[in-house]
């Protein structure tokens, strides 16, 4: 993929850029293919090669036995071959070694590209899963060219103990359950993945009334096991299922105690074929999102094995089949995830073959069909931000708007918390960084408003530190100042802050007090740089990852979770320093990481997480009729949570996001008119790379979305601006 560089002007933008490349060519001698390779192995000059993404955990640390790692690998401005001809191959190969094991092996590399007036940086794409032991796993990851040049980065990954016992969710048949056929097996579905080697038939055991062991083979898939007997079940016999305490996770921790369940069989053997009871999309439907996953239900359990490419497809409307991936779940649900976005206003066949067979055996009695058309293409525009000089790659970082540029502090890069930014200017297309003087320390997860004149940040972590502090930045002197912390919350992550137009109200998110959910907050004014309480009374439930939402007299605070999701929240109002609460009646389901917005007369809550899956509902609350409005769902996008959602002065507009059960991330978004109840979709020609914990800001005229963890897995420093 090439990413085009455009210059424009020579200013401020431009000249950090002439030094750069007077660097790059002084450092080669002029280029070419055949110069020296770079003595100091170490070299990580010029891009040469950086971690942008990791599976661990903050702190750089893991419980898991393997950590998956991602990042660019840049080639020496002294190797042309990616630029020279071929377009598609650097001809830099990227290597990785867990020295303190000793093992090492080749990285997958994912993409090629070339940038920087398509000549002088060439690189791509490289992902790597490695195998851990517990304590400190010293990786180094190392690229190389043809000409010998070489890059080296090295990271140390900690992987601490995983000490949480695996549990059985749920069984088929189920505990009491009676009459089941006696040709069935059952299965055993577990809290996590297990190791293989101890899911058999000496762990998972059946008996008789008599107590007699039954004969059995067990298979394992997918976090279920399926115990097959190995002749037919005594009819009208009460039978005892066990799995023991030698089944063990992936991580060795077993079954902190045996599990049994009884069930008891009929008089016969099921003869009775499954039948397909839903899919989604269901059959007929129409406007179905072009990112959208294939479900389907059964009328009872299916085997796992049975569910695959061959036996779950999807077909255009020229026959052709889409690649993509077949599974069941671990709810007995049957999924296809297409490899790629499905095309606009299409026709397309889902088919579930009579190879899909139940626990006893009995295969579905005829294909299963179903029709549906994607919605049609978005209208609007999108245009990506510039690469060059823009600030490292980064998550859960803070965005504000000026009026006239995109301020980006903060965030995540890989497992390093940053105390960096950069503004953006949309008319030119061009970075300039923040400065680091006077700047608070690093961090994530925190919050960030604009006063009109200033960027105040506050709160958030850092190498799992709860942070009290914050720092106000004023973009017109390019300076810091500090902010007071007498009266400040206590120290917390992932809280909620508003500006009211001469106050930042902060409220809830999770903190160093007991480590749990808050509930209480307080008012910053930084004309007196003092902080002042907010009254507890009345107060919603304490909670973090809930939105809050200024109504320009009041702040709105809804949803989040402290433990479960919450659908509840209150109305907070600074010039009575009161709480009143929202009412339950009509509310969205209970949620967290969902978008909220402020249309000038009503909030609009939409999307997130319930826990278990991610949503594509919403709700309208109406202050002054003290009452919710449901959000139409026909022609909705995706479910998803950690998205973007802005209003546009008569819409809603949403990009971006996570799926939660498949870690499918999303690009494709939907634009909601409350006048209207009605969606339409935002074009996929253009977009950014599908991601989620990106941020998001309207500017009068445009859509930005920057940052966030991609489709990829790794941080991202690229963007998109979407004009309707």
């Amino acid at each position: 993929m090439r990413l085009p560089i455009v210059l424009r002007h020579t200013t401020r933008y431009s000249i950090g850029l002439i030094a750069f490349l007077a660097l790059l060519f002084a450092g080669c001698g002029g280029g070419g293919g055949e110069s020296a390779p770079v003595s100091d192995p170490n070299r990580v000059g010029a891009g040469w090669i950086t971690i942008t993404g990791s599976s661990a955990d903050s702190g750089n640390s893991t419980s898991s036995t393997i950590v998956n790692l991602s990042g660019d690998a840049f080639i020496s401005p002294t190797w042309w071959h990616c630029c020279s001809g071929s377009g598609s191959d650097t001809g830099v190969t990227v290597s990785w070694a867990n020295t303190t094991t000793g093992v090492s092996g080749a990285t997958f590399q994912s993409a090629q590209y070339c940038w920087l007036f398509q000549y002088l940086l060439c690189g791509h794409k490289w992902e790597a899963s490695i195998d851990l032991v517990l304590g400190n796993n010293v990786i180094t990851i190392t690229a190389t060219d043809p000409s010998g040049n070489l890059g080296r980065v090295t990271t140390t990954v900690i992987r601490t103990p995983d000490v949480t016992p695996p549990t059985v969710q749920t069984t088929s048949p189920a505990s009491s359950a009676y009459a089941v056929g006696t040709n069935s097996s059952f299965t055993v579905t577990f809290s996590e993945a297990m190791d293989p080697l101890t899911v058999s038939a000496a762990t998972i055991l059946l008996r008789d009334s008599s107590n007699s062991p039954v004969r059995g083979s067990v298979t394992y898939l997918n976090r279920v096991a399926t115990f097959t007997p190995s002749s037919g079940l005594l009819p009208s016999t009460n039978y005892t299922a066990t799995v023991t305490t030698n089944v063990k996770d992936i991580t060795g921790n077993s079954l902190a105690s045996a599990y049994t369940w009884n069930f008891s069989t009929g008089a016969a053997p099921d003869t009775v074929p499954p039948v397909v009871s839903s899919t989604s999309p269901s059959n007929g439907a129409t406007c179905v999102p072009t990112e959208t996953q294939l479900l389907a239900t059964f009328s009872k359990s299916v085997q796992p094995q049975t569910m695959s490419i061959g036996t779950f497809l999807l077909k255009d409307s020229l026959n052709a089949t889409v690649g993509g991936t077949a599974m069941l779940d671990y709810q007995g649900q049957a999924n296809f995830l297409p490899d790629s976005t499905l095309a606009n206003s299409s026709s397309y066949t889902g088919t579930l073959t009579t190879g899909i067979m139940d626990l006893a055996g009995n295969h579905l009695a005829s294909d299963y069909t179903w029709t549906f058309t994607t919605q049609a293409a978005g209208t609007g525009t999108w245009n990506a931000t510039a690469i060059d000089s823009a600030p490292v790659p980064r998550s859960r970082h803070t965005a504000v708007w000026t009026g006239t540029e995109m301020i980006v502090w903060g965030g995540l890069y890989g497992a390093t918390v940053l105390g960096d930014g950069a503004r953006y200017d949309p008319l030119i297309d061009g970075w300039v960084p923040v400065s680091t003087v006077g700047a608070p320390s690093g961090r994530a997860d925190h919050v960030a408003v604009w006063t009109g004149n200033k960027m105040i940040v506050w709160g958030g972590w850092q190498q799992g530190v709860y942070l009290a502090s914050g720092g106000i930045y004023d973009p017109a002197t390019d300076s810091w100042a500090p902010m007071s912390t007498t009266g400040a919350p206590s120290a917390r992550q992932s809280a909620t802050a508003v500006w009211t137009g001469t106050e930042m109200i902060v409220w809830g998110g999770y903190g160093s007090a007991n480590y749990s959910v808050l509930g209480d907050g307080a008012r910053y004014n930084p004309t007196t740089d003092s902080w002042s309480p907010i009254s507890p009374t009345g107060a919603p439930t304490a909670r973090s990852e809930h939105t809050a939402t200024w109504t320009g007299s009041a702040m709105l605070v809804w949803g989040g979770q402290n433990g479960p999701a919450l659908s509840t929240g209150g109305i907070y109002t600074p010039s009575t320093d009161s709480w009143s609460a929202i009412p339950d009646t009509g509310a969205p389901a209970a949620r967290q990481y969902h978008s909220s917005i402020w249309t000038g007369s009503e909030m609009i809550i939409w999307g997130g997480w319930n826990g278990l899956t991610a949503l594509n509902s919403g709700a309208r609350y109406n202050p002054s009729a003290n009452s919710w409005q449901a959000v139409s769902a026909a022609c909705a996008p995706m479910a998803r949570y950690g998205h973007t959602g802005i209003w546009n002065g008569t819409e809603m507009i949403l990009w971006g996001g996570a799926s939660g059960g498949n870690g499918y991330y999303y690009g494709a978004g939907g634009r909601y008119n409350p006048a209207t109840d009605t969606w339409q979709t935002t074009p996929v020609v253009g977009m950014p790379i599908p991601r989620w914990q990106h941020s998001g800001l309207w500017t009068g005229s445009d859509l930005i979305v920057w940052g966030g963890i991609d489709s990829s897995s790794a941080n991202a420093n690229s963007g998109g601006r979407y004009r309707p």
